[in-house]
C-alpha cells in the first residue's frame, strides 16, 4: 500500500462524490428527523415506547450506513479496473481510500444522528457509562452502528454481480435486522445465535444499556403497580456490557473488511 497513491485516491473520490455526499447528508438530517418525530412521544416515559424509539433510531442508522456504501463498487469499477490493468495502484489503495473517505461521511452522520437522538430523549442527565459524557457514549455507539453497516454495504456491492442483484438483497438485510436483533420479540433457543451476528442486536442493547430504559415502567406496571416488572437481559447499564457490544460491532466491521479484500484480491489479480 502507497500513502500517496491512497491520499490521491481520497482526494479524487472526494472531488468526484462532494455533490452525492451532501445528498446523504442531507437524508441522514430527514431520516433521523422523521424517525424522531414518530417515536419522540413517550420515550424515556415508557419501557415499551422508549425500547420502540431506540430499535428505530438503530435500524435507521443501519439503512444510512448501507446506502453509504452499496452502490460504490457498481459506479467505481470500470475506472477502478482500469487503474488496475494500468497498475496505477492496487486493491489495498482503493480500499484504504475508501475507508478514509467514508468514515469522514460516518462522522458527520453520527454527529447529526447522536444530536437529533438527544433531542428526541430530552435527556436529564449528561454522565456516560464508559466515558465520563452520556453525548460522547451515544456518539461512538452511532458511529459503530454505521460504520459496521457501511462496510457491510461495500462488502456486499463487491460480492453482486450487478447492482440490480446488489439492491434485491437489501431488503432481505434489512428484514433479517428488524427480525432477528431481539427488538420486537425473543428468539426461540435453536435460532437465538443467529443474533449474535446482527448488527441491531448489538446497536439497540448499546443504547438502550446507556440509557438504562430497565428502570422505565412497562405499561402493564403503570396500569397494576403492583405486579413484578422484570429486566430484560438485552439492556446492562454497565460497562464492560456496553464495551462487550462494542467490541461486537467492531468485529463485523472488522469481518466485512477482510471478506471485501479478499473479494477485490481476486478482482485484482484477474485484471492484472
Amino acid at each position: 500500500m502507497n500513502v500517496k497513491r491512497v491520499a490521491c485516491l481520497v482526494y479524487r473520490r472526494g472531488m468526484n462524490n462532494s455533490q452525492k455526499n451532501i445528498f446523504y447528508v442531507l437524508g441522514t438530517i430527514i431520516i433521523f428527523f422523521c424517525v424522531s418525530i414518530l417515536t419522540k412521544d413517550g420515550m424515556m416515559e415508557t419501557f415499551e415506547q422508549t425500547k420502540t424509539g431506540i430499535f428505530a433510531h438503530s435500524l435507521a442508522a443501519i439503512w444510512i450506513g448501507l446506502f453509504n456504501t452499496v452502490g460504490i463498487w457498481d459506479e467505481e469499477k470500470i475506472y477502478v479496473e482500469e487503474d488496475w490493468i494500468n497498475k496505477k495502484y492496487s486493491h489495498l489503495d482503493y480500499i484504504m481510500a475508501v475507508l478514509i473517505s467514508q468514515t469522514n461521511l460516518c462522522i458527520f452522520e453520527a454527529i447529526i444522528g447522536t444530536a437529533i437522538f438527544v433531542l428526541q430523549c430530552e435527556l436529564h442527565f449528561s454522565e456516560g457509562v464508559v466515558t465520563q459524557s452520556i453525548f460522547i457514549d451515544l456518539f461512538i455507539t452511532n458511529l459503530l452502528t454505521i460504520g459496521t453497516a457501511m462496510l457491510l454495504g461495500l462488502m456486499l456491492g463487491t460480492i453482486m454481480k450487478n447492482m440490480n442483484i446488489t439492491l434485491s438483497t437489501i431488503p432481505f438485510i434489512l428484514i433479517t435486522q428488524l427480525l432477528m436483533s431481539e427488538g420486537i420479540c425473543v428468539l426461540p433457543d435453536k435460532i437465538s445465535q443467529i443474533s449474535n451476528l446482527i448488527i441491531a442486536k448489538y446497536s439497540l442493547s448499546s443504547f438502550g444499556s446507556l440509557l438504562n430504559i430497565n428502570i422505565y415502567p412497562s405499561k402493564l406496571k403503570i396500569l397494576c403497580p403492583t405486579i413484578e416488572q422484570e429486566a430484560s437481559s438485552l439492556f446492562q447499564h454497565d460497562y464492560t456490557f456496553i464495551i462487550t457490544n462494542w467490541r461486537n460491532l467492531a468485529t463485523i466491521f472488522l469481518v466485512s473488511i477482510l471478506i471485501t479484500v479478499v473479494i477485490l484480491s481476486f478482482k485484482f489479480h484477474r485484471k492484472k
